[in-house]
């Protein structure tokens, strides 16, 4: 007899579309809390952090828990302080390590022990937006940043950030909760916006007796359309690859998923479960263009497209190349193509952007640059930045191209000034991804990766050129 269940209600998951959007919505704004950091890595001074930002990570973390159906944890002061004196210590030294020695730079006895027990970070800028990648856990085999932070029987952490680096102290539980989901998966069952939906999937399970997962078989599929699945690891704690198409983020979707082939206690068991995936991602910009006479600029731009989020209106930034001086910095309403702002600097060259806000965030935009006075530069000034040859991708060390694999861009570049890196997944920009090089992720197995190359030239135009590309292997 095959006995079918899918995993216990938990009363925090959100009831409904718009409760799951508002929660994510609500958490986004989080990760752009000034952290406040009073401490300093010359004098080794811990310091302290902003109570808003201790606020969002506490937000963060808990609505990620009860987007996976378990109760929520408190935050202990002690611990907090324990947190952010570890990050203190890889702030100082510039590197992540769950077991720093006396040797380090500013270290305490309390960072390295807050260390030992920490999800560590030096990517992203706040603990909420920490939080947010611990459960992508994005190139970890052992998803350990993830089932820390779900584990059902926690009921204290603790946080810190120094705005670069973050510790998330999730200590042993020390006791049961008084009830848990016997399927704690990530993705989780429920409503959840898509840009949760990242990385290698898993679930654990939380049955009494004795597991025989040796035999799991994994199915998902998407509005009914079965989905390729690679299951990478088999036991009470379950581990695949899903391989979902760029374009099934574009709407909202059902994602059923059945789990299979495991016995408990010698008895057949199969859980299943159905994830409502939400469309609300950052919106995508529109063309801009900007005009430059003697004493102003002006600016028309396309309206952005929204990404299942409403636009709240356009930033317009300007600055000085060589100062970096802010020469612009307004906000205009969601309806706004078009605006005119004085020009306080109009002989140094500026760089401009327009920029669609949404409570999601706001993606990447690409720079215009303005020479003084004009839209381009005068006829014979400057050189222009040209590329001879092919732009390609290689690894930077040598071996089999995976997640966890470096690449760079080769190219030939002539008369530039500088250059600008966009890395595209299957043609989408990915946010953050604008260095010289790029780490392969898990969710990029499958994927054609690409690099997009802006050469400036002396003369302030850029000139773009898209490299060939890789396609990541799926093992």
């Amino acid at each position: 007899m095959i006995v079918l269940l899918s995993p216990a209600p938990a009363s925090a998951v959100p009831a409904s579309r718009a409760a799951a959007l508002e929660n994510w919505l609500v958490m986004m704004e989080g990760t752009r809390v000034s952290q406040a950091w009073t401490g300093n890595v010359a004098g080794c001074v811990v310091g302290t952090q902003s109570q808003a930002s201790i606020d969002a990570t506490v937000n963060a973390v808990n609505t990620l828990r009860d987007f996976a159906g378990v109760a929520p944890v408190s935050f202990d002061p002690a611990l907090n302080r324990s947190a952010l004196a570890a990050a203190l210590m890889m702030k100082a030294a510039n590197r992540l390590s769950h077991h720093p020695g006396p040797d380090w730079p500013c270290y305490s006895p309390e960072g390295a022990s807050g260390a030992n027990s920490s999800n560590l970070s030096s990517f992203d800028p706040s603990g909420a937006a920490s939080a947010i990648g611990d459960v992508a856990d994005l190139g970890v085999p052992s998803l350990g940043h993830r089932l820390g932070l779900l584990h059902p029987h926690s009921t204290v952490f603790g946080t810190g950030s120094t705005g670069t680096t973050n510790a998330l102290v999730t200590p042993v539980p020390q006791k049961a909760a008084p009830t848990v989901p016997e399927v704690v998966a990530w993705p989780p069952p429920g409503h959840l916006p898509w840009p949760l939906v990242k990385g290698t999937w898993s679930a654990v399970l939380n049955v009494a007796g004795t597991i025989d997962a040796s035999a799991v078989q994994v199915q998902v599929s998407i509005n009914g359309r079965p989905v390729p699945v690679s299951v990478l690891t088999r036991g009470a704690i379950m581990r695949w690859d899903v391989a979902l198409a760029e374009s099934d983020r574009d709407a909202d979707a059902r994602i059923d998923v059945a789990i299979g082939g495991i016995t408990v206690d010698g008895v057949p068991r199969q859980f299943s479960y159905t994830i409502n995936t939400i469309r609300a991602d950052t919106p995508i910009a529109g063309k801009i263009s900007a005009t430059r006479t003697r004493n102003s600029v002006e600016f028309a731009w396309q309206a952005a497209t929204e990404r299942g989020v409403a636009i709240t209106g356009y930033r317009i930034y300007g600055f000085t190349l060589g100062g970096h001086d802010i020469v612009f910095n307004q906000t205009v309403g969601p309806q706004a193509r078009r605006a005119t702002l004085p020009d306080t600097a109009p002989s140094q060259h500026l760089g401009v952007t327009v920029s669609p806000l949404s409570r999601a965030g706001s993606p990447r935009e690409d720079l215009l640059l303005l020479m003084p006075g004009a839209t381009a530069p005068p006829a014979g000034v400057g050189s222009r930045a040209r590329f001879v040859g092919r732009v390609t991708l290689k690894l930077v060390r040598p071996g089999r191209l995976r997640a966890g694999s470096r690449l760079k861009v080769r190219a030939d570049v002539r008369g530039e000034r500088r250059l600008r890196y966009q890395w595209r997944r299957n043609g989408r920009s990915m946010r953050g991804a604008t260095h010289s090089t790029y780490r392969v992720r898990g969710i990029d197995r499958g994927q054609r990766i690409t690099c997009r190359l802006t050469a400036v030239g002396t003369d302030g135009v850029g000139v773009k050129r898209t490299s060939s590309a890789r396609v990541i292997p799926r093992r």
